[in-house]
């Protein structure tokens, strides 16, 4: 996983920007998982499910969508 620098984030001060890269590392003979799938894009589904998904305690404040509302990713927090 890499970062680049964190920058301010225009909207809300108290939050910072930044964009995140995963590198995705298998060995070949673990790609096929048969039915058409191959293990890194299955992977990458799995970690795209996660910064996506929001907690049980925000799914009322994501419908509100105040500037206040404290929306957390159940991954990164």
């Amino acid at each position: 996983m890499t970062y680049d620098n964190f920058t301010s984030n225009a909207v809300d001060p108290k939050f910072m920007d930044c964009t995140v890269n995963f590198d995705i590392i298998c060995y070949d003979d673990e790609w096929d998982l048969n039915n058409f799938q191959i293990r890194p894009i299955a992977i990458a589904g799995y970690i795209d499910g996660i910064l996506n998904s929001l907690t049980d305690n925000n799914k009322i404040a994501w419908q509100n969508r105040g500037t206040s509302s404290g929306i957390k990713l159940s991954g990164m927090g």
